[in-house]
């Protein structure tokens, strides 16, 4: 009976606002107590999916999957009305390098950060394979979308199951616990940059205020958790909820990815140069390390050109693309202008507060 809230524009402008102020105001009380609402809601995206495979696979030997599995059907085909598809899966991978914005506030970093990168990407994988194949069994692959695939999947499952309403509950809770704990982990992390920039002066000097009681960076977490209001806001304008869910993705990509191409770039520059003491080199030698620089720096351009592509399902092609190219020429363009200002004031009105902040 709830299901037509999916498609409500105020049920999922509700939803986004009255969850990112609470963890907004969480993690400004610091990250002793953010963490918690990470790791809970963490527990919500492998159960969930575990819970989903668990009923594929019994559905699966009880009654035969939902779609035809052929070989062919396992190839790549070249679909541009998917290529919101292909860029979503790269972003997924995405968030690891959150890791090195909190390494002072880490435990062992250098053993900590490894590690937990090679278990988090096995799972993830996994989890992706065997979830996208759970979903498959579940229902045919054209009613399947990125919004409530999971959702609509597990209900499927249940009814084929005879499994009672409740289990169908559990599942709509750890899905929304995983949204949730997904944004407290993204704004808890790259809140720090604006906190730098500011220290920097690239931002105004108050966004690297710490708070007397707290001694969080409150106003770096303040402002950015209101952009994220706005933002939620600003996606919904003019398209339907899974509109908006594609033009925040690609939105996302296009900002996130970005510096990625810098990142590559660099990597294969610096190959030339001797490593500094405690630096880890790639394994493998130079070889190695300017192969995935390489691969990293085009399957990086790829993700950037196929997410400013609209899905198929979106009534309004032009506005969408329109919205994703500006809002990514806006926050570019507002970036380059901080930056001059920046510099601008540093080079012709130095200060001894100025001074004392090396530009980066």
């Amino acid at each position: 009976r709830a299901r037509a809230l999916s498609s409500s524009p105020a049920y999922f402008i509700s939803f986004a606002v009255l969850w990112l102020a609470l963890i907004t105001l969480i993690n400004i009380r610091g990250l002793d107590h953010g963490k918690w609402l990470n790791n809970v809601c963490s527990t919500g995206a492998w159960l969930s999916v575990a819970i989903l495979i668990t009923l594929a696979a019994i559905s699966a030997f009880r009654f035969g999957p939902a779609t035809h599995f052929t070989a062919a059907a396992f190839l790549p085909h070249p679909a541009w009305k998917n290529a919101i598809f292909w860029s979503t899966i790269f972003f997924a991978y995405s968030g690891c390098e959150t890791g090195s914005f909190m390494g002072d506030e880490i435990d062992h970093p250098r053993r900590t950060i490894p590690r937990a990168l090679l278990l988090s990407g096995l799972v993830l994988g996994l989890s992706y394979i065997l979830g996208t194949a759970s979903l498959l069994i579940a229902l045919p692959a054209s009613q399947i979308s990125g919004v409530d695939g999971i959702m609509r999947g597990a209900e499927s499952l249940c009814a084929h199951l005879g499994l009672p309403w409740p289990v169908v509950v559990l599942m709509s809770v750890l899905l929304a616990m995983n949204a949730i704990g997904g944004a407290a982990a993204y704004l808890s992390s790259t809140s720090r940059l604006p906190f730098v920039a500011g220290i920097d002066r690239y931002l105004p000097p108050v966004f690297g205020s710490i708070h007397p009681r707290f001694r969080t960076p409150w106003v770096a977490i303040g402002v950015y958790g209101l952009a994220g209001i706005v933002v939620a806001f600003l996606g919904q304008a003019g398209t339907t909820v899974r509109g908006a869910y594609d033009v925040l993705v690609s939105m996302s990509v296009l900002v996130l990815f970005l510096p990625f191409l810098l990142l590559f770039a660099a990597m294969a520059r610096v190959q030339n140069r001797p490593a500094p003491p405690n630096i880890r080199r790639v394994p493998g030698g130079r070889p190695v390390a300017l192969l995935l620089a390489a691969l990293g720096f085009l399957t990086t351009l790829t993700t950037i050109v196929l997410s400013a592509i609209p899905a198929a399902e979106e009534p309004n092609k032009p506005l969408a693309i329109a919205k994703v190219l500006l809002s990514t020429l806006a926050l570019l363009l507002g970036g380059v202008l901080l930056f001059v200002i920046a510099r601008y004031k540093r080079r012709h009105l130095p200060t001894p507060e100025n001074l004392a902040q090396p530009l980066s």
